[in-house]
């Protein structure tokens, strides 16, 4: 939740006796009001003359993951100049209070990236000082954080069905758009295990290396991310690296006929012969392999 208050002056901006840091330039205007977010509309505005900046869109405001999981809630004040294209100006964002500073850099994130209707006068748009309290509310963050799950689960589960389909180049896209709808995704091993498997089975393994390795350093010691980026290691011709994670990964099947497939594939490397051929590979692409 972001509500504005919007305080243009002739001189710089005082509070509680002390520059902001932040000076506004003429031409001279005072105005004062409060907008909400949610609405977009003014809910109390007293100018003597002009018009105040409106909030016209604002990215995603993050909650800090650890504020979150301690159902911490927050709120930060922060100033602003805006210009007179309605873009926060570089430099300008200042925080005049906070209750918690793991708040504050989101917060500031949020409002740099913010775009406004710039404050007019009667004939043109002017340099505005805003001053934004930024609320960090549990409640309203479960809601988006289900609908960002939702979402992203969703599709992941199309980056699954194209991949299944050979269509690699429109899973990674849709890979791609859900990391960047659930960050959360990036602590998922299961998210990139199933990057690594499926890019690596359909013939783009040097492309999901990234997630192979991500796969791996959240879990070194799982079975089915050593197996799947000893794959992809194959594939891309590094055999020493193949076997180190196929070892590890038949020391840790639980599945006998798992466990006779890693140590043939492993024999075969160091014989210097690739085991994943065609064949194997579209073995390999079937949901119970």
């Amino acid at each position: 939740m972001l509500s504005l208050q919007v305080m243009g002056t002739n001189g710089p901006h005082r509070n509680g006796g002390r520059r902001s840091g932040v000076s506004v330039y003429p031409p001279t205007l005072i105005l004062a009001a409060v907008v909400s977010v949610a609405c977009g509309q003014p809910v109390q505005i007293s100018p003597d003359e002009g018009q105040p900046p409106r909030l016209t869109w604002s990215p995603p405001l993050v909650y800090p993951p650890e504020m979150f999981r301690s159902d911490v809630e927050g709120r930060v004040v922060l100033e602003a100049m805006i210009d007179t294209s309605g873009k926060v100006e570089p430099g300008t964002v200042s925080v005049v209070s906070s209750t918690r500073s793991s708040f504050e850099q989101p917060a500031i994130d949020m409002l740099r990236n913010s775009r406004f209707e710039p404050g007019r006068t009667l004939s043109r748009a002017i340099r505005t000082q805003v001053r934004v309290p930024v609320l960090f509310d549990l409640k309203r963050a479960s809601r988006i954080a289900k609908a960002d799950s939702a979402a992203a689960a969703g599709l992941v589960s199309d980056g699954v069905r194209l991949a299944q389909q050979g269509r690699m180049q429109d899973a990674l896209t849709a890979y791609s758009a859900a990391q960047g709808i659930d960050a959360r995704l990036n602590g998922s091993v299961g998210f990139w295990y199933g990057l690594c498997w499926h890019g690596s089975v359909w013939g783009y393994a040097s492309d999901v290396m990234f997630a192979c390795d991500q796969a791996v350093a959240l879990a070194p010691r799982q079975a089915r991310t050593r197996e799947a980026r000893g794959i992809a290691r194959a594939l891309t011709s590094d055999f020493a690296g193949a076997i180190d994670d196929l070892e590890e990964s038949a020391a840790r099947a639980s599945v006998g006929a798992i466990r006779t497939r890693l140590l043939t594939w492993i024999r075969l490397l160091r014989s210097g012969e690739n085991p994943f051929n065609e064949s194997v590979l579209d073995r390999l692409r079937r949901p119970t392999s």
